[in-house]
């Protein structure tokens, strides 16, 4: 087979410029047909086989290397940018898990501030103070001459946490105002 070819190469370097050559097979002979650009093609036996000129095949093998090398590049940034969206997908889950975590822990929360706040406006309304108030006491406290302890007592009303009263005793006579401070205990 390599020397068909040598012999393939060599007639038609020798024959180039003639038109009509024809390659001689011991008694046959077979038409070489022109195909541009000093290429020819020839078919033995049911195999067609192509005589290209050296410089074209030199020119090609350049090319081919030079594609090699482009693909291998190319594979190498089609790798990274695999690497990189296979990345952006696991960013993107842990995201997702995330966010869902964050979405159930602010519906936990909320859920637990309307608990508390309804709480507090239960407890309020059990405990705390009214917008008016009517408030008593007795008090003890040393008076008079000679100084001695004598009981008080006192009325009064309230609005909000403002608290006015009339106080009165034994010899004793009064008016107070008063602001109600609340302590959350």
């Amino acid at each position: 087979m390599r020397f068909i070819l040598a012999v393939l190469f060599w007639c038609v370097t020798g024959l180039s410029a003639q038109t009509g050559m024809v390659l001689q097979r011991g008694n046959s002979q077979q038409p070489l047909h022109y195909l541009g650009e000093g290429m020819y093609s020839v078919a033995f036996e049911d195999t067609t086989f192509l005589i290209i000129p050296k410089a074209t095949v030199d020119s090609l093998l350049k090319k081919i290397a030079v594609l090699q090398a482009q693909n291998r590049r190319l594979e190498r940034v089609v790798a990274a940018k695999d690497s990189l969206l296979n990345a952006y997908e696991t960013f993107e889950i842990n995201v997702r898990r995330y966010v869902t975590q964050q979405q159930q822990l602010l519906q936990m929360a909320d859920s637990l501030f309307m608990g508390y706040k309804s709480l507090y406006k239960d407890a309020k309304a059990l405990v705390g103070y009214g917008r008016y108030a009517l408030w008593g006491q007795v008090t003890i406290a040393r008076l008079g001459e000679p100084v001695a302890w004598k009981p008080l007592g006192s009325v009064g009303i309230g609005f909000r946490n403002w608290m006015i009263g009339y106080q009165f005793g034994q010899s004793f006579q009064g008016i107070s105002v008063g602001i109600r401070w609340p302590v959350g205990w």
